[in-house]
């Protein structure tokens, strides 16, 4: 009958259709409105008694009210069971953009933001004063992917966006691995600090390391790819500040003539190694041999600073015999695949169940209820 076709079409616009609610509810509205000029009262009137119609009429509207009131249930039941399944993914993605420590502060004052609007209150405190830190004692690492442009030249954009989320992601695991923390990337360069947010006393080692093992790790590609790239690792230490900047689109940074500094000493770097300055060296205690490493020669910046060159202890020589006969780009992602390293915001395709190493959850405050008011790549 046409009565259960309407139905069904109010039904499958809630259900089936990919619609915001507001269309929903207007498809939904309309199909039930139309209803009546296609049905038996509206043609065939002639064949009902007065109160029939009444009844009919009456039937066909409580019909359709009942379907579109469970509808709405359904769809909040759907919003409801989402919003309750997946709020470690919501703070998954929140830190993978700040560190957890600024997501607490930061979550706490959306917090007492929206509790102050609905109180009236008109306190609204300087951004910037809340996050902005002095850190003291911290090692910078910046490293650049020497020979990434030619290798570039030879690729399709496809080809350059999958070779360097598989780098960065490699990166970001050796990171992880030597208590660094990722800052930002800059094009081919990647760049992190050791000793945020807590103070550590082996930050320079672990900027260190972490400099050799993303040499080593070029240096394994290079050697299975016969792709010419190499690392180029500047590390300083020094005072920092750090925080979250901007108010539409956030990021968290680190500044100072600290920063700039160890900028310069990978410029000024030698490719494959690890170039670090006298007062990183001084907090290594005796960890790294290391070697003159003449900064001054390759950039007039570092005029009267001494640098030095960290002697990897575990660096080997050896020969390649990978067969040329691929392109350089095919033989590299070939390659990349034996990297099994996390994919950015893979854990948002995962159900909650499968979801592995759940960092610390965030406060979650009692949430405020008020009533809406109308109103430099290399």
């Amino acid at each position: 009958s046409q009565v259960a076709f309407f139905l069904f079409l109010s039904l499958s616009v809630y259900t089936i259709l990919p619609l915001t609610l507001s269309w929903a509810l207007i498809f939904g509205i309309g199909a039930s409105v139309s209803a009546p000029a296609s049905n038996g009262p509206s043609r065939n009137a002639t064949r009902y008694t007065h109160l029939q119609t009444h009844t009919h009429t009456h039937t066909h509207i409580a019909t359709h009210l009942c379907a579109h009131t469970y509808c709405l249930m359904y769809v909040f039941d759907q919003l409801n069971d989402l919003s309750r399944s997946h709020p470690s993914l919501q703070e998954h993605l929140l830190l993978s953009v700040l560190p957890l420590y600024i997501a607490k502060e930061l979550k706490e004052e959306i917090v007492k933001r929206l509790s102050d609007k609905c109180t009236g209150a008109d306190n609204k405190p300087n951004f910037h004063s809340l996050y902005i830190k002095q850190h003291k004692d911290v090692s910078i690492l910046y490293a650049d992917i020497v020979g990434f442009t030619n290798l570039a030249s030879s690729c399709t954009p496809e080809e350059i966006v999958a070779v360097l989320n598989k780098l960065f992601g490699k990166f970001d695991e050796i990171a992880k691995k030597n208590g660094c923390l990722r800052i930002k990337i800059l094009g081919d360069c990647y760049y992190c600090v050791s000793g945020l947010p807590d103070s550590i006393p082996h930050h320079a080692r672990n900027c260190v390391q972490m400099g050799l093992d993303m040499c080593t790790a070029i240096n394994k590609l290079r050697e299975a790819t016969e792709v010419d790239l190499n690392m180029r690792v500047g590390v300083h230490s020094g005072n920092v500040l750090c925080g979250v900047i901007g108010s539409l689109k956030w990021q968290y940074d680190v500044w100072s003539n600290n920063v700039t500094l160890a900028n310069r000493m990978e410029s000024a770097g030698v490719p494959g190694r690890v170039h670090i300055t006298e007062e990183t060296l001084g907090h290594l205690g005796g960890a790294y041999q290391v070697e003159e490493g003449n900064g001054a020669s390759r950039d007039s910046a570092l005029q009267g600073r001494k640098t030095y060159l960290v002697i990897d202890p575990h660096k080997q020589d050896s020969t390649s015999t990978k067969s040329k006969a691929l392109r350089a780009s095919v033989r590299m992602s070939q390659y990349l695949q034996s990297w099994h390293s996390v994919k950015p915001f893979s854990v948002l395709h995962q159900p909650e169940s499968s979801i592995t190493g759940t960092p610390t959850p965030l406060s979650n405050p009692g949430q405020p209820q008020c009533s809406p008011q109308k109103s430099e790549s290399k």
